[in-house]
């Protein structure tokens, strides 16, 4: 299972395939193009509780990016099981993105957006947000 993971993040790490995806499954239209996405953090760092510190792994994050400015983080979830308790763990990833953007005092606010793949042979039928 883990090589198949690794399958996909290589995949998706190709910014014109990063952005079909979007296209496709989200926008259902072109507004993502391959030359305004970058690399972005797979990792975070967060307190637990007094001098305890925990990280967390997404699988593919790519910030886009319109000259200067940062549009929105876009991020990639790939899940072979089902995980009743996805919603949750993407509100944690995505408000990893927005507690950089408050510690770094970015003026210019963008969104965290994350899709999840699900690779499994099951549908998916639990909630899709909390």
């Amino acid at each position: 299972m883990a090589d198949k993971d690794l399958a996909e993040k290589y995949l998706e790490s190709f910014s014109d395939v990063f952005a079909d995806i979007y296209n496709v499954l989200l926008f259902r239209k072109e507004i993502l193009l391959e030359e305004g996405l970058e690399e972005g953090p797979t990792e975070s760092i967060y307190k637990v509780e007094e001098n305890n510190l925990r990280n967390q792994f997404r699988d593919t994050v790519k910030l886009y990016k319109n000259g200067l400015y940062k549009v929105a983080s876009f991020g990639l979830e790939n899940e072979s099981l089902i995980d009743k308790n996805m919603p949750i763990r993407i509100m944690g990833y995505d408000y990893a993105v927005y507690r950089v953007q408050i510690d770094h005092e970015e003026e210019r606010k963008y969104p965290a957006i994350t899709i999840v793949l699900n690779f499994s042979d099951t549908e998916w039928k639990n909630p899709k947000s909390v």
